[in-house]
């Protein structure tokens, strides 16, 4: 009785994530804006972990962000059941806006991952990657 009401939780736990986790490796660009214009770098690289609604992304000097929240489904027009949307100022319209923001999509059908970072100083920089899954 007691390894089934163990198992009853952790099947709970499990299904209590809107996303299925994974990890994923993207290759792509990425556009530092500034007050100069624009530079674009391509062939960048970012390793995406989705792991109990939350999104990290890391390996990659210019974009980076640990366990942010992913929203909930519907919250916002962005948040769908293929698209996980995900947004350092929250997940409504009526945001903080805040100077210093990171933001993005990751869709699941097309592996498509968008990443923007807003910086204090002036400037932003968006990236856009082709994710593959990590085996």
């Amino acid at each position: 009785m007691k390894k089934l009401l163990i198992l009853t939780f952790c099947m709970l736990l499990i299904s209590c994530s809107q996303y299925q986790d994974k990890t994923m490796f993207c290759k792509g660009s990425i556009a530092l804006w500034s007050q100069k214009g624009v530079n674009q770098l391509n062939s960048e690289v970012i390793g995406m972990r989705i792991e109990k609604d939350k999104i990290s992304l890391s390996g990659n000097g210019y974009q980076s962000v640990d366990e942010l929240k992913v929203c909930k489904i519907g919250s916002i027009e962005f948040s769908k059941k293929d698209v996980i949307y995900f947004d350092s100022d929250g997940c409504s319209i009526e945001g903080k806006n805040t100077r210093s923001r990171k933001y993005g999509t990751y869709n699941y059908i097309t592996k498509e991952l968008n990443f923007t970072q807003q910086f204090d100083i002036g400037f932003f920089n968006q990236g856009t990657y082709q994710c593959k899954e990590e085996k």
